[in-house]
């Protein structure tokens, strides 16, 4: 991977999204895109360099709603060469629960996945 930037403020448009970046473009998507989704796995020596970032993120003066964006962070070390990122593509789908009303949505896509056989039934067995 090149680069990776953090987005915000992004919303269904028609059967796509689209989303107004910090410059006041706006940016539309098909859905087609690869994303990242926040998966991340590092290795060990990866978080010195996280922690090292962060450190310098609370200097700033950031208040109770400021974000230490992970994909800002990771871009930074891509950037600067101080790492490397491999992405690793998936056929599925992503189910995701941002607001109350995607919450339909992803029930039935789970379920979905529970009938096909994907996920177990019951998803969480009791214990």
């Amino acid at each position: 991977m090149k680069s990776v930037t953090e987005l915000t403020k992004i919303e269904k448009s028609g059967n796509g999204a689209k989303c107004v970046g910090a410059d006041g473009r706006t940016t539309v998507w098909t859905g087609d895109e690869i994303v990242s989704l926040n998966l991340w796995g590092f290795t060990p020596g990866f978080f010195g360099h996280l922690r090292a970032q962060f450190a310098e993120f609370l200097k700033t003066g950031c208040d109770q709603t400021s974000e230490f964006y992970l994909p800002a962070a990771v871009n930074s070390l891509i950037a600067t060469g101080r790492e490397r990122c491999r992405i690793l593509k998936t056929p599925d789908s992503w189910l995701g629960v941002t607001y109350r009303e995607d919450r339909p949505a992803v029930a039935a896509g789970i379920n979905r996945l529970i009938t096909s056989g994907v996920y177990p039934q019951p998803l969480w067995p009791k214990t």
